[in-house]
């Protein structure tokens, strides 16, 4: 599976022809220069990260003397990032971005991600800050940290977790205080597992915070968000803005991304949207969070393939029995192998779906931006709305699923920390884990888009169901065709089971939630499967077309049948 030539026929081939064009006219690019642009930033900046990577890990951060300290080599790379634009890719010109699509942004950010997390992190917290403080942020503040963040001159990050606070965010007792005499607010409180909340990379740290502007118990209503800097600047001098770092901590993965406790005491702050808005102001950091979980579970995959395919064709073990005469004496290496062979397939099946299904979430972040018709712009968010917690979900998994089959394939070699595959699992394990864990995401899907968006969700399948008809148009697919509209006749079918039962008030209803979200993950993976074998049949007799042939059969034949288990469990309770 060669990544770059993936990307081609998925853009060429598979993705909305119309809305490509539409959005690549609008930011003035054209359609064949964004996978262009990433084959070069793959080239000229992608192995230099991949090379500082092990280094991360192995030396970490530090804390000395209340200050984040990290390795040296991190700097100058850090530099070369932001100073060839990268940092600043799909932002916008007025603020001295790029201005291309988020498209070609996550074209970048798969490759990032699958070469070093703990710097990735660091640039998905500086695009999620741009989009929010872009969105809700007014224009003082917007002149005063945009372009430093774009530029990479300071850093972002997102203040929510608390010692007693994690998924109820009801539970937040950070305060803010408004300041009328200096027309800005003072915010006292502690955070935890603030990832990149301190380090010596920059001059600066932005800290958006959520806080309680209301009075205590005014829950959820209560909240507001906050610009927060580490330092306050004014008139070329500074000051500390009472932002102190009280720890950082000992994790499994992602030792090169410091994650911190902070206390803020009386700390100046400028207010971020409407007071009482700050959980949804704070929602648009977290849904462009959530995307980018999905890219970091994508990159993760493909490196964690990566490595294991170059060991799989090297590492010779054993005698391949189904090949004889054909193979020199053995031991033959050990891609040769059946098993092996099924593990390979399994995994590129998963990550070309993947890949498929996030690209289209993120030309769809695109239409958001560039349309102009309210009506469309309501129907891009509520099928976004859909595709969030799902990829969120399935993608990182998915990332902790390759790299632990990839540790399988190496065996005592994949074990150990030279190879890097052992860095890729613990680095990745995290992303169930933050910006919601995977069960909320399940619920999020269920509780929240599909008992409130019934209609958008069918469209849904009514666009899957179309593909399938697509596909079983060629008269070597009828049974793939045909599975995929049985499972999308089971899936309406057990989400209006679901639909029932909370409306009924079944307190046990929520035990199905993360079993239908992998059902309907599979279904979209079916439907991506689709597309792209539609596309391969009309490509020609290529290489990529029978490769594709080959694993879109073993994608309907061994993984779409794992939907079968969830969705019986849904009917049959």
């Amino acid at each position: 599976m060669d990544k770059q030539h993936e990307r081609d026929f998925i853009v060429r081939r598979v993705l909305n022809r119309d809305s490509l064009e539409r959005v690549c006219a609008a930011k003035q690019v054209e359609v064949s220069d964004l996978t262009g642009i990433a084959a070069h930033f793959d080239v000229s900046m992608a192995p230099t990260i991949g090379a500082l990577n092990p280094l991360l890990d192995q030396q970490g951060a530090t804390l000395d003397q209340g200050a984040v300290r990290l390795p040296e080599a991190m700097q100058p790379v850090y530099r070369s990032f932001c100073g060839h634009g990268w940092n600043g890719l799909a932002c916008g010109p007025a603020f001295g971005g790029e201005g291309l699509p988020h498209l070609c942004h996550a074209f970048l950010r798969e490759t990032l991600n699958g070469k070093s997390l703990a710097f990735g992190l660091l640039h998905d917290l500086n695009f999620s800050f741009y989009k929010a403080l872009h969105r809700h942020g007014c224009d003082e503040l917007k002149a005063r940290f945009l372009e430093k963040v774009v530029a990479g001159q300071c850093t972002a990050t997102m203040c929510l977790t608390e010692p007693n606070c994690g998924t109820d965010l009801s539970l937040i007792q950070t305060t803010a205080r408004r300041d009328p005499q200096e027309r800005l607010w003072r915010l006292s409180g502690n955070k935890i597992f603030i990832t990149w909340g301190d380090h010596d990379l920059t001059d600066n740290i932005v800290h958006l915070v959520l806080a309680r502007s209301g009075e205590r118990g005014s829950g959820l209503a209560g909240l507001s968000l906050f610009l927060v800097p580490k330092w306050l600047e004014e008139n070329g001098s500074r000051r500390p803005n009472q932002v102190q770092t009280l720890g950082i901590e000992n994790k499994m993965g992602i030792h090169g991304s410091p994650t911190c406790s902070l206390a803020f005491d009386g700390s100046e702050g400028w207010l971020v949207g409407n007071e009482g808005d700050g959980l949804s102001c704070m929602f648009t950091m977290m849904n462009a969070a959530r995307i980018s979980v999905g890219l970091q579970g994508l990159g993760i995959a493909q490196e964690a393939f990566e490595k294991a395919l170059a060991y799989a064709g090297e590492r010779r073990q054993g005698k391949a029995a189904w090949q004889r005469a054909a193979l020199p004496r053995p031991p033959h290496p050990i891609i040769q192998h059946p098993d092996i062979q099924r593990r390979f397939m399994d995994m590129e099946a998963r990550i070309t779906a993947a890949r498929v299904l996030v690209y289209d979430a993120c030309l769809l972040l695109d239409l958001a931006d560039v349309t102009e018709c309210e009506r469309e712009a309501d129907d891009v968010q509520a099928r976004l709305g859909f595709y969030t917690p799902v990829l969120k979900y399935a993608l990182s998994e998915l990332g902790w699923g390759v790299a632990n089959e990839c540790m399988q394939i190496l065996g005592g070699h994949g074990y150990v920390h030279e190879n890097g595959i052992e860095q890729l699992a613990r680095d990745i394990r995290i992303a169930s884990i933050y910006e919601g864990t995977n069960a909320i995401q399940a619920r999020d899907l269920v509780q929240r888009k599909l008992l409130k968006q019934c209609a958008r969700f069918e469209e849904i399948l009514d666009a899957v169901a179309a593909s399938a008809l697509r596909l079983g148009r060629f008269a070597d697919f009828p049974m793939q065709a045909r599975a995929l509209i049985d499972l999308n006749g089971r899936i309406k079918n057990a989400a209006s089971i679901l639909i029932e039962r909370m409306e009924n008030d079944d307190r046990d209803v929520s035990a199905d939630f993360c079993g239908f979200l992998e059902a309907f993950y599979l279904l979209l993976s079916g439907s991506a499967w689709a597309r792209l074998l539609t596309a391969a049949n009309d490509d020609g007799e290529s290489p990529l077309h029978q490769n594709k042939i080959r694993i879109g059969r073993f994608f309907f034949d061994r993984i779409l049948p794992e939907a079968d288990l969830p969705i019986t469990i849904i009917e049959t309770r």
